[in-house]
Order: C-alpha cells, then sequence, then structure tokens
C-alpha cells in the first residue's frame, strides 16, 4: 500500500506506552504520576499545524490523560473498551476513511 502522507487526516494515540515511557510512579498515597516527553508536544502541534487532527483514546479513565491531553490541545476519550470499534465509528463521524 502507498500512502502519501498529504493524504493523513487523522492521527489516533494511546496515551500509556505512547505519550509516556509506560512507567507508572505511585507515590506512599497511591497517587500516580507517569513521565511524557516535550518532544510529543511539539510534534503533535506541527501535526495540528499542517492540518492533521490528532486524538487520544485511552482503556483507562485518568485525569492525568485528560490535563496532559489539555495542554497538547487534544481531544480525549477514556474508558473505551474497545478500540477498533471506537476508532471506525470516529472515521465514520468525521467522515475520514480508514486506510486499508
Amino acid at each position: 500500500m502507498n500512502l502519501d502522507f498529504n493524504q493523513i487526516k487523522l492521527l489516533i494515540l494511546d496515551f500509556d506506552g505512547v505519550l509516556t515511557d509506560n512507567f507508572v510512579y505511585v507515590n506512599q498515597d497511591g497517587i500516580e504520576s507517569v513521565k511524557c516527553n516535550r518532544s510529543d508536544g511539539i510534534g503533535i502541534s506541527r501535526l495540528r499545524n499542517i492540518g492533521i487532527k490528532v486524538l487520544i483514546i485511552s482503556t483507562e479513565k485518568n485525569r492525568v490523560v485528560t490535563v496532559r491531553g489539555n495542554k497538547l490541545k487534544v481531544d480525549v476519550i477514556q474508558g473505551v473498551s474497545n478500540k477498533k470499534i471506537e476508532v471506525e465509528k470516529i472515521s465514520d463521524n468525521l467522515n475520514i476513511p480508514l486506510a486499508k
């Protein structure tokens, strides 16, 4: 399959292990935190600047995902048990066909 970069309209990312180092840090009070890379924000900003929508889909519900999504100016969908179905729904709603 040959895909022209100019055909890309949407990038959907998971959060854990994609926008983090896949580690969870837990303090003595049970509060979780994660480590993100600022370079991801630069890349996402550049994608938005050329018209590519970016979206985060996460299985878990965690406030840190919302906070990071807001910082990156990216929509976040959490608590998704079946990402395939969610991606197909998003594709249909935005009228952006999935590359096959």
